[in-house]
């Protein structure tokens, strides 16, 4: 950071009025990175109530930065704050123009917009303004479930008539299928549907809906063949019974929706239909030989899922009439099962035989750093290796796995060591930042002026969207306005899923 100002926690007024005086200046004594809409952000999250008349001003000023007066709708949110019912209107009104208009960089998302005609004391008196957006937008609009009923019907019937004009705001349909007018629309439509499309326009369509879906365009057929991934004559049967057991197996099984066309239909088909419909399909795995395949594959998602979850909920209960599966779970080839068995021996606390071996032998390094932390339990001394592979370890997953068990141990007396974490933003699985998810984690505990102003710092640095997620997070809990926070059981199980790093 320059000299020139180095941010410093103090009390929430001091560095909120220090902040407010940043947003103004014209020179930055600040590094490139914490430019002004980074700034804004963090001051949304800290501030208090002095900073909502500079808050207002920002927000109804059409010259401020986009971005900038979002951040400032967003703090005056949290503060309880409220524009009166002209300047609501009046935001409205010049917000819905710029909304359609899409330009980058304007940020304004469709909820934000909805907020705003939730806010309206007479929602309607908007209605010719939602109209004139763009059938996309419009459709954007609809999806969101807190649209004033005044509006949603009236707009939604303009909607679906636009749509046969205009076709850029069709892919919003698929994703209001649960609306009949919606459905009914869909369902009639001559515009070329994708699998996933067919799929979602059946799945809770009617038996008649279905007929007519396939009498009115014999075309479809063939778009459902490939949808279902079922054979050809298969869908071609025009007894009702044969209709209705391909409507229900798919109607019924919603869970397995988003799974690939493949495995969702296969699901459905074999495991899940009832007997009369079994015999319907029997022939079905003779015709399509890769149907059999993919069920067995989503099959096994399915029960590995299932007996994950088992797995975790067992060792979080620490019952000792589990033993002997914990025990047995130690030599596992699984690396996730040798680490929730020591997960287990930890919540009961007791050793298991052969920790040290695990500690310095095991193949995944996150199940050797679970055994060290075990270890360490029992030996202070152990918390020295730990903090070694908090520095170096050769894995972000290693290095977030160690600063989880100082956070657990030793947690003030690593603060030094968190606050470095915070520069370690070594990606997993592109989403994931296990290391600096650990280090915000650690220090939203650690009570002080410095753990505050590491956070704070963090949060200037950015701009990044997980990070700046995680350290607002700890800042507004800090702050008493959000329970604690906890990332680290989704990358735990990701990383655990591989033999090794």
């Amino acid at each position: 950071m320059n000299t020139l100002w180095t941010p410093r926690w103090t009390t929430q007024r001091d560095v909120c009025q220090r902040l407010l005086e940043l947003l103004d200046a014209r020179t930055w004594p600040l590094d490139s990175s914490a430019n002004r809409r980074q700034l804004a952000a963090v001051l949304a999250v800290i501030s208090d109530a002095g900073c909502a008349p500079r808050w207002q001003e920002l927000l109804l000023n059409p010259h401020e930065d986009l971005w900038v007066r979002l951040r400032a709708r967003d703090a005056l949110d949290e503060l309880g704050a409220r524009l009166s019912e002209a300047e609501r209107a009046a935001l409205l009104l010049e917000w819905l123009a710029e909304f359609d208009r899409d330009r980058s960089p304007f940020p304004l998302q469709v909820q934000d917009l909805v907020t705003l005609l939730v806010s309206a004391a007479e929602p309607s008196r908007y209605l010719a303004g939602l109209r004139a957006l763009s059938t996309r937008h419009q459709g954007d609009l609809l999806k969101d479930a807190r649209l004033p009923d005044a509006l949603r019907g009236p707009l939604q019937e303009s909607w679906l008539a636009a749509l046969r004009d205009d076709l850029s705001g069709i892919d919003v349909v698929w994703d209001m299928l649960d609306q009949a007018p919606v459905r009914r629309w869909a369902l009639a439509s001559p515009a070329p549907l994708s699998p996933i499309q067919v799929r979602r326009a059946l799945a809770d369509a009617s038996l008649a809906e279905v007929e007519a879906f396939f009498d009115g365009f014999p075309g479809r057929l063939e778009e459902a063949r490939a949808a279902f991934c079922l054979p050809l004559p298969a869908l071609a049967l025009t007894a009702e019974e044969a209709l209705e057991a391909i409507h229900a197996c798919f109607r019924e099984n919603r869970a397995y929706r988003r799974v690939s066309p493949r495995s969702i239909n296969a699901c459905a088909t074999l495991d899940q239909l009832g007997e009369d419909a079994r015999r319907e399909a029997r022939g079905w795995e003779d015709i399509h030989p890769d149907l059999k395949k993919h069920w067995l594959s989503a099959r096994r998602s399915r029960d590995r899922g299932q007996s994950e979850d088992e797995l975790v909920r067992r060792a979080g209960a620490a019952r000792r009439a589990d033993r002997p599966l914990f025990l047995g779970k130690l030599s596992s080839a699984r690396a996730l099962d040798r680490y929730y068995a020591l997960e287990w021996f930890a919540a009961i606390g007791e050793r298991p035989p052969g920790l040290v071996e695990l500690a310095e032998r095991d193949p995944h390094p996150v199940v050797r750093i679970q055994a060290a932390g075990l270890h360490a339990m029992d030996e202070p001394s152990g918390l020295a290796h730990l903090r070694e592979r908090a520095r170096a370890g050769a894995h972000v997953c290693e290095r977030a796995e160690a600063l989880r068990w100082l956070e657990e141990l030793d947690l003030e007396g690593s603060a030094e060591i968190f606050v470095a974490a915070l520069d370690d933003r070594a990606p997993f699985e592109q989403h994931y930042l296990p290391a600096l998810g650990q280090a915000i984690q650690a220090l939203q505990a650690i009570p002080g002026e410095a753990s505050m102003t590491a956070l704070l710092r963090a949060a200037l640095r950015g701009p990044c969207f997980y990070s700046s997620e995680l350290v607002n997070a700890a800042l507004r809990y800090r702050l008493g306005r959000a329970p604690e926070q906890s990332w680290r059981f989704v990358w735990r199980r990701l990383a655990l899923r591989r033999p090794t790093l």
